[in-house]
């Protein structure tokens, strides 16, 4: 990975995105590739779309979010002590003991998160609630009072796990927030890539808000592009660690390339074009079966408008919405050389239309 690129991911990666709240990666996304764009515009919710002309009037977007799971202050009591409720929360298991960035209008509050050490019953099996468990769990700010931590934090402010991009042995890239992130870093890399050449059709470039909690941001943005295929950009869980069943999971592998979705939300034209893309270039590729849903912003892309022919192409990850998600290098490369050979072959009268 060149450098550049290796210092945009950690810049990303290590910016607070809570959903809501993904306005200061946003800019840092914008900032990165308004030199590979034409055009940037915003909306009113904080989606980030770029536009690169084409030869022709066929309309593609490229879909990432930008937005990462995180907790929302409800209430400050007597003590200084916050406690939260979960925004596509992680586990309680895995929140408790974390370190906590807490984004106020104005800077960042360091916390920890807490939790009764005299209170024994994290075993108990009678507890499965993760929404439950939360309330068992506050943010210590070391506020003296509730009038002490008012004056740093307010009910609604967001909390996010604090985080740092690490690499992890020769080809892992290991960090809080990587979901999401490595989506729309794929698609600035695409863009970058594409610096000086033509291709056929025009080009949009979306970085979504809220695909943790609702795919909020891609219903508008997508409604607004109006495009006739989508490629949608995002992480799916591998399945090569132990415990996982393979026979209900797949048999997804770090390192062994794009993951390309198979089923019901997915145009099976835009996927064989992938596919014959992928073998152009000798790219192996995995398949996902997603016989009802996606569960990312291809969901509430495909159904746009009259229809969009919409794909998916995720990258696999390990360990996804806790503090350790990490990505093998591999992959993510692989998906940029894979979906940028495909926008520079795509015929200028193409039809994604399964019968003509």
């Amino acid at each position: 990975m060149e450098q550049i690129s290796r210092e945009f991911l950690k810049l990303i990666v290590e910016t607070p995105s809570p959903t809501g709240k993904e306005a200061s990666v946003q800019k840092i996304w914008i900032d990165y590739i308004t030199r590979y764009a034409t055009s940037i515009e915003t909306d009113i919710y904080g989606n980030a779309i770029a536009y690169k002309p084409g030869k022709t009037d066929l309309k593609i977007v490229l879909i990432g979010h930008s937005d990462e799971i995180g907790l929302m202050v409800t209430y400050i009591t007597d003590e200084g002590f916050l406690r939260f409720d979960g925004v596509a929360p992680a586990g309680a298991n895995v929140l408790k003991g974390q370190h906590v960035l807490i984004k106020t209008a104005k800077n960042q509050v360091y916390g920890v998160i807490g939790a009764d050490d005299l209170d024994n019953d994290d075993n108990d099996d009678s507890d499965k609630n993760s929404n439950t468990r939360l309330t068992k769990l506050w943010v210590d700010i070391g506020a003296k009072n509730k009038e002490d931590a008012q004056k740093q934090v307010c009910v609604g402010d967001s909390i996010v796990i604090e985080r740092q991009l690490k690499k992890m042995g020769e080809h892992f890239f290991v960090g809080q927030g990587l979901d999401g992130k490595i989506g729309i870093f794929v698609i600035a890399e695409i863009l970058r890539k594409l610096e000086g050449k033509q291709i056929n059709p025009e080009l949009y470039a979306l970085s979504s808000v809220q695909e943790e909690i609702s795919s909020a941001g891609v219903k508008m943005a997508v409604y607004r592009i109006n495009p006739q295929a989508a490629i949608v950009i995002d992480v799916t869980s591998a399945t090569d660690y132990p415990s996982v069943k393979k026979e209900i999971y797949g048999d997804i592998r770090m390192g062994s390339g794009p993951v390309i979705s198979i089923g019901i939300p997915v145009n099976n034209v835009l996927a064989e074009l992938l596919k014959n893309t992928a073998q152009k270039l000798n790219i192996p590729v995995q398949f996902k079966a997603e016989p009802k849903y996606t569960y990312c912003d291809a969901d509430d892309t495909f159904t746009s408008r009259e229809g969009v022919a919409t794909a998916v192409v995720s990258i696999p990850m390990r360990y996804t919405h806790t503090p350790v998600e990490n990505v093998h290098l591999n992959d993510v490369e692989l998906v940029i050389e894979l979906i940028r050979q495909f926008l520079e072959d795509l015929p200028a009268t193409q039809d994604f239309r399964p019968i003509k």
